[in-house]
């Protein structure tokens, strides 16, 4: 018998031992205190706003789908309807076209605000993944694996789409941290 992570986490790496805190770290660590926690938090976010000025490009990303989203917005915007070239679109739900109207009703078709918003959504994810790991992991941990997501270069493409990959990742942590 006994408990089969024994021997695997020494101290308060396992856990249990940290006074109801969940995560490895134990409150009592200066290095990886509360204190510390908030102000690491703290500098990820301005480091995902910051970095928005010169991750997020101007143009437009003619992939998949990224120009049906716009048209199917656009024809919201002007009464038609969920349609697109004037018939009904019937092949996905309006969710991300409905994501992305107000972006057009105020700046028109564009590219740079359409990017910056898909990219806004990105650091919510990249927010909402700390969040999310911070528990299972501790947050020094959680916070580099954020970190990595929000500089991977693949993160950082889609996030210059006009696609719903990006907000579709926000959504779902969104609904994990609920669990």
């Amino acid at each position: 018998g006994g408990d089969a992570t024994a021997g695997m986490f020494p101290g308060p790496m396992r856990g249990a031992e940290t006074k109801g805190r969940v995560g490895p770290y134990p409150e009592g660590d200066a290095l990886f205190g509360a204190r510390a926690e908030q102000v690491a938090f703290a500098l990820f976010v301005v480091v995902l706003a910051v970095s928005l000025g010169f991750m997020v490009h101007p143009w437009f990303e003619p992939v998949r789908d990224a120009s049906i989203y716009i048209s199917t917005a656009r024809s919201l915007l002007a009464g038609d309807g969920y349609s697109y070239l004037g018939v009904p679109f019937t092949t996905r739900p309006p969710g991300f076209p409905l994501l992305i109207a107000p972006v057009i009703a105020l700046f028109g078709t564009s590219f740079s605000a359409l990017n910056l918003y898909v990219s806004l959504l990105g650091a919510v994810a990249a927010v909402l993944f700390f969040l999310w790991m911070r528990p299972r992991l501790g947050w020094p941990p959680a916070l580099a694996t954020s970190l990595l997501l929000w500089f991977n270069p693949g993160f950082r493409r889609l996030s210059n789409e006009i696609m719903s990959d990006v907000p579709g990742l926000a959504a779902v942590l969104a609904c994990l941290l609920l669990e």
